[in-house]
């Protein structure tokens, strides 16, 4: 039985079949391309979003703005989608206030702000209603009394250019159509700071969290659906006149950057003497406004942590670290190395304040004394060096350490390594520490914990924030000869004079 219920009937889109000496006729051409035009928009959306693709980057003609052709911007070759998944393919080029879609108030506000505000006003409850649930800031509403002279944020816009047949009656239908950008401006420039939605209360495992981002739940959603999905279901809106019977626009855009404007006094010789509205130097951010869609190689660069880089460990002066750890290290070496002391090398500078004896420390694991557990203990550090970037100690420690060469106590070094019985006496384990959530580079980022050598094209297993830790053994100290004890004695026993 066929079902009867007309939405279970409804098509999304109807292509013609063209049959042997059959007419073709324009209404079939016509349709044809609007089947692959709506497949091409909707597939973009899905898949890629909404934002800037590659390029649009700003650049000003001039360090006169107020003098002609200063007024205008360069906009280079840039590709971007719609909110609808129409491509913005722009081409590079110039433009001044003068090729703004709508008119410019006396001090540069776009004065058609409330005049489009009613025709995205459903858009805008689409994309934005659910920002508490999205993570997104809404974006701001049109103000028409805001100060021309301040920041702006620069929009990309489709349109069409309809070549038509133009009578004394105006105009009639259009042979061609030409796919356009067209800019406008918004009143201020709020920075777009995407966050992830807030489910740390909900419990939600990673296949829940896709399905229903993705729209796959309705009902008792808890973080809801990405906004920009709205579009696919909805029917795409009639564009609006520019003023002029061959050119039409969709208002709702893609933010470019933020831009300054503001008037110009009229120039000497100016037979109208009057200011103009021209793009000023100043307030040219070119990311943080826009929203970016994400190429599928930009995507494994993030993936593989290619945006942020973290400074790490990068050597140790202990050349026996290289060897497996059970390799014993010679006490001979050891004494050595610890009465000239051991040199730490980060890959980027660290704020030197936030190295100290909490932050980088040693710690020797030994026999207990009077039973068969193991103490840990704490090596006591002396005067601390640190190193510039050129790989040299200064006098005047500087305020980013590239390294630092840590000393122990002269008491501490002789009760150890040099007189008779220490805690050495039946081996250690010696651990060198560098606490990665206390260290900060000149970003404020936290040190990388990973092992040195690590390849870096397994940035994926950064520990950022970690504790790194090196672990070697150390031989016994050797126990002195009955010769030596007795040397010993005999000058403890000595007197003084």
């Amino acid at each position: 039985m066929r079902p009867e219920h007309e939405h279970r009937q409804a098509e999304w889109t109807t292509r013609p079949r063209f049959w042997k000496d059959e007419p073709l006729t324009a209404e079939r051409l016509n349709r044809l391309h609007d089947h692959h035009a709506e497949r091409l928009r909707r597939a973009t959306l899905a898949i890629a979003g909404t934002g800037v693709v590659h390029g649009y980057a700003l650049d000003h003609e001039s360090a006169s703005p107020c003098e002609a052709p200063a007024h205008a911007l360069h906009v280079g070759c840039g590709l971007a989608f719609d909110h609808r998944g129409r491509q913005l393919d722009w081409r590079g080029g110039w433009i001044t206030t003068e090729d703004l879609v709508g008119e410019l108030a006396e001090r540069g506000v776009v004065a058609s702000a409330a005049a489009s505000e009613d025709h995205d006003k459903d858009y805008k409850r689409q994309s934005d209603g659910d920002d508490e649930k999205s993570g997104r800031e809404p974006e701001p509403e049109p103000n028409p009394e805001a100060d021309g002279s301040g920041c702006v944020t620069l929009v990309a816009h489709y349109a069409e250019e309809r070549a038509t047949h133009v009578n004394r009656c105006g105009c009639e239908g259009a042979d061609w159509v030409r796919e356009r950008v067209v800019f406008s401006i918004r009143p201020d420039c709020p920075k777009l700071t995407p966050r992830c939605p807030d489910h740390v209360k909900d419990c939600i495992d990673a296949p829940q969290y896709r399905c229903e981002r993705l729209g796959g739940v309705t009902e008792r959603s808890k973080i809801g659906k990405q906004p920009d999905l709205n579009a696919l279901c909805d029917e795409p809106r009639e564009l609006c006149p520019v003023g002029r019977c061959d050119l039409w626009y969709d208002p709702v855009g893609v933010p470019i950057a933020c831009v300054r404007i503001g008037a110009c006094p009229p120039r000497t010789g100016d037979e109208h003497n009057t200011s103009s509205v021209v793009f000023l130097p100043g307030c040219r951010d070119t990311c943080a406004a826009r929203r970016w869609v994400y190429r599928n190689p930009l995507l494994r660069e993030l993936i593989d942590r290619c945006d942020t880089t973290y400074a790490h460990v990068r050597s140790i002066s202990l050349p026996w670290l290289e060897a497996p750890f059970r390799n014993v290290v010679p006490w001979e070496q050891f004494a050595e190395q610890m009465v000239n002391g051991i040199d730490i090398h980060f890959s980027a500078g660290i704020e030197r304040s936030t190295l100290h004896r909490a932050s980088v420390f040693l710690t020797a694991i030994v026999g207990e004394l009077e039973s068969d557990f193991q103490d840990t203990l704490r090596i006591p550090s002396g005067e601390v060096s640190f190193y510039n970037e050129s790989g040299e100690i200064c006098a005047t420690p500087p305020d980013l350490a590239h390294g630092l060469h840590i000393t122990f106590p002269q008491r501490w070094l002789r009760r150890q390594l040099s007189e008779g019985p220490s805690r050495f006496s039946s081996g250690a384990t010696i651990e060198i520490t560098v606490r990665g959530a206390f260290l900060r580079d000149r970003c404020g980022r936290m040190l990388d914990a990973r092992p040195i050598g690590h390849p870096p094209e397994f940035s994926r297993d950064s520990m950022v924030g970690d504790d790194f830790v090196v672990a070697f053994c150390v031989q016994p100290k050797p126990r002195p000869s009955p010769k030596q004890v007795e040397q010993d004695e005999s000058a403890k026993q000595a007197p003084a004079f």
